[in-house]
């Protein structure tokens, strides 16, 4: 995994907001498990998405990614096993958490 401060600040901000992450089973009766970040804004933020998008594409290991435009949303979705320390801070017991940890580690990118 290659994820830089901008990248890690970027997600912790969504997750902070619109961002959540998902643990997805694999087929029936397997143990594959994999982990998917998404985020839904209104096309009036548009170039938002697109900028954050941006940054989250390059060197953090993506198995899986995709900006799309529905209507009047754009969703962007991502899979990765760089995901798993953001699941396993926000979401120790599956329900999403806010700790003081999490709020040490933002900077003002972040917020």
């Amino acid at each position: 995994m290659n994820i830089d401060k901008t990248q890690e600040q970027i997600l912790i901000g969504s997750l902070l907001g619109d961002g959540c992450i998902r643990l997805r089973g694999g087929r029936p009766n397997t143990t594959k498990k994999w982990i998917t970040y998404s985020e839904t804004h209104c096309m009036n933020q548009e170039q938002y998405i697109i900028w954050k998008n941006s940054f989250l594409l390059f060197n953090i290991g993506l198995q899986k990614h995709k900006l799309a435009k529905e209507g009047k949303q754009i969703h962007i979705y991502k899979t990765g096993n760089f995901l798993k320390i953001f699941y396993d801070s926000f979401y120790p017991n599956g329900k999403k958490v806010v700790t003081q940890e999490i709020l040490n580690k933002l900077t003002p990118l972040g917020i």
